[in-house]
């Protein structure tokens, strides 16, 4: 639920399908264990070598991860377009999926 602005967005069946593969003790623990074990330091060193056109798309009200990364980020890759969508959350493309795919088209199709 942290990962929305939009609550009402968080149904049975959006619950469901995250759950769903947490329910499994051995999975909990895996997910744990890569999160605490994963070096993100090579990504960090490569960002720059990225080229490809890259979208980068977050949410303003993200609980998580603040916008300030989604710019820096950006700023970091080559060729990089940030949109801040204002009013939704973590979850951006579940949360706000109207402004999260006309963003994605928008870009998709600039670079088509």
């Amino acid at each position: 639920r942290k990962s929305f602005a939009h609550g009402e967005r968080v149904t049975a069946e959006v619950l469901e399908e995250n759950w769903a593969p947490l329910s499994r003790r051995e999975n909990r623990m895996a997910l744990w264990l890569q999160q605490r074990r994963f070096d993100y330091s090579l990504t960090e060193q490569r960002l720059g070598d990225l080229r490809v056109p890259t979208l980068v798309l977050w949410g303003d009200a993200d609980r998580f991860d603040r916008p300030w990364q989604a710019h820096e980020l950006g700023r970091r890759i080559p060729d990089a377009t940030v949109r801040i969508l204002p009013g939704c959350g973590h979850s951006v493309q579940e949360d706000c999926p109207v402004p999260a795919n006309a963003a994605l088209s928008s870009f998709l199709t600039r670079r088509s």
